[in-house]
């Protein structure tokens, strides 16, 4: 399901669902996913392959996501999402400006009303 009022979109190979909402600039989504929701009003929307499972939320300007996550959700209102390779689970609260995290979390829960978040590799919680 593509959402009235894009300007670009590209959906990559091997997907099988893709729900993306109204209002999106621009979407790239790679192969290889099994279920990826957009939400209305995006700028930008970047997703890796092999994702399992992405959710992004309304109001964003940038989403990168990494390749190899198994579930990514993403809340309303941030400015730039960058999650790395390999997280198992990321959970990000709106109000953020900007989140970078790297490979090999475990599990992150992020809240809201942060100005920028940098994680490292190879942490289990935060």
């Amino acid at each position: 399901m593509l959402g009235e009022g894009l300007e670009e979109v590209m959906l990559g190979e091997g997907l099988e669902e893709v729900m993306v909402g109204e209002g999106l600039e621009e979407v790239m989504v790679g192969e290889g996913l099994e279920e990826v929701m957009v939400g209305e009003g995006l700028e930008e929307v970047m997703v890796g392959e092999g994702l399992e499972e992405v959710m992004l939320g309304e109001g964003l300007e940038e989403v990168m996501v990494g390749e190899g996550l198994e579930e990514v959700m993403v809340g309303e209102g941030l400015e730039e999402v960058m999650l790395g390779e390999g997280l198992e689970e990321v959970m990000v609260g709106e109000g953020l400006m900007e989140v970078m995290v790297g490979e090999g979390l475990e599990e992150v829960m992020l809240g809201e009303g942060l100005e920028e978040v940098m994680l490292g590799e190879g942490l289990e919680a935060l």
